[in-house]
């Protein structure tokens, strides 16, 4: 390089687009184990699973003149935000893009090419306040073979429960037909598939496909029906406040972020937490109980400082935890603290969760070698072969821990399950809990309201 380029590329920054985040941590590892080539980079990953204040260094200038901002990001940094001082866009011209697997039942998160539109906002980012130039790592003959023009409608790649039954409470006839009008309609499978499922998990009456009663419920409650399902019953069997943090976090996110050089740690925190239950969500209760009993906002913010939690996303999981709450004392006739008389009865909330989550069950596979101390793996009725998540805290779970009865059974229940690569397994996104034989009892939805039919539920058009 001339000595002119050079001093140009010290006070620029290069935006680098990759696929996800592990590529994201790949790539840091690969840069900063360069010595010479890391004397010279100020390395900065971007992604939403760091914290906040990570993310905003960013848009400061690096520690020393002589260090070059090189700056690693996800699609995070194609529209959402805007770097001055970015010089150099580096496109690999892939994200991870989100996709419904019919035949697995499965959310898919797969690496694929981005839309045209995509690379032109890409580009666009280099040169904002400057003349900056885009190098893309493929040919031309791949973006005119193998990319499309624009990104594919959300309608196609996504689950139709919610459409389902929203198109429910507008009293359409013919729902397929009513889709198949739309721009980009779903494929008749899809819309099948969606129907079945909503039956299964008794939102709709199988013979008419009517909305039951939790059904219509369910309709308008602002979440995945499954989760709607689980917060009505949380309420029907009294231990509504656990319940309702669950729902909360699961329809919002996980509050954790992730630094890459703190991972451990994150993962200890997690299983101190658990405290023995052996259920991510459990977990999750407990760490917002904790931050709950928190006496003012700054006691809060250090208790989120130092277990790694995002400040922000816990208020926002407190704030959606008051909405639900109001939804459910408007659909339901009364609300008094009898909701919450069985909060602390950690066997119901748990049989709770299973019912409210299923159909999702997957059974613990052992291998044939008795003395096996391979990590657990799990099989659904349509995957053989399936891995926990390493976030999960049963990620170290082995045979040798369940053949000594380390846990009570082989049964599970999981909130999703997701695929994050072509030769990968699909990974159970979270374990809720190990189905116990007390929970089996409990599965049914139509024996669980026949046992509390005190209870009705009430619902006014």
């Amino acid at each position: 390089m001339s000595d002119e380029f050079n001093k140009k590329l010290y006070v620029s920054t290069i935006l680098v687009f990759l696929p996800g985040w592990n590529d994201i941590i790949k790539c840091t590892q690969v840069l900063r184990q360069r010595t010479l080539l890391a004397s010279y980079l100020h390395i900065l990953p971007l992604h939403s699973l760091l914290p906040l204040h990570n993310q905003q260094e960013i848009f400061d200038p690096p520690p020393h003149p002589n260090l070059r901002k090189v700056i690693l990001s996800t699609s995070i940094a194609e529209t959402s935000i805007t770097i001055d001082d970015v010089v150099y866009v580096i496109d690999t011209g892939r994200t991870k893009a989100s996709d419904y697997d019919l035949e697995t039942q499965g959310k898919c998160l797969l690496p694929t090419n981005v839309s045209r539109a995509n690379l032109l906002q890409r580009k666009g980012r280099a040169g904002r306040t400057q003349p900056g130039e885009c190098y893309r790592l493929f040919t031309r003959c791949s973006e005119r073979l193998s990319f499309v023009d624009f990104p594919q409608a959300e309608m196609i790649t996504s689950r139709l429960d919610n459409i389902y039954l929203q198109a429910k409470l507008l009293n359409v006839n013919d729902i397929k037909m009513f889709l198949q009008d739309a721009l980009d309609p779903p494929s008749i499978e899809a819309i099948e598939h969606a129907e079945k499922f909503l039956c299964d998990i008794g939102a709709l009456v199988f013979e008419t496909n009517q909305l039951t009663p939790i059904g219509k419920i369910v309709a308008h409650l602002p979440l995945n029906p499954q989760i709607g399902k689980l917060l009505i019953m949380g309420y029907l069997f009294s231990c509504f406040d656990p319940i309702l943090t669950i729902a909360s976090i699961l329809s919002y996110r996980d509050p954790f972020v992730t630094p890459i050089d703190k991972i451990q740690e994150i993962n200890e925190i997690r299983r101190r937490f658990a405290d023995n239950t052996m259920s991510d969500h459990l977990m999750l209760v407990n760490i917002y109980q904790e931050w709950k009993r928190q006496r003012n906002y700054r006691d809060k913010n250090r208790f989120c400082f130092e277990h790694f939690l995002n400040s922000n996303h816990m208020k926002m999981i407190d704030k959606v935890r008051n909405q639900l709450k109001h939804l459910i004392q408007d659909y339901f006739a009364s609300y008094t603290d009898d909701a919450n008389r069985n909060k602390n009865n950690y066997d119901l909330i748990c049989a709770l969760m299973c019912a409210g989550l299923y159909p999702n069950i997957a059974r613990i596979r052992l291998s044939l070698d008795k003395s096996s101390k391979r990590p657990c793996l799990l099989e659904t009725k349509y995957e053989k072969r399936i891995l926990i998540h390493p976030r999960s805290i049963n990620a170290k779970l082995r045979d040798d821990d369940i053949r000594r009865s380390f846990v009570q059974s082989t049964l599970i229940v999981y909130h999703e399950k997701i695929r994050t690569s072509n030769n990968e397994q699909h990974l159970i996104e979270t374990i809720i809990h190990f189905i116990t034989k007390r929970d089996k009892n409990l599965l049914i939805q139509n024996k669980l309201i026949d046992n509390y039919s005190k209870k009705n539920i009430i619902y006014e058009d």
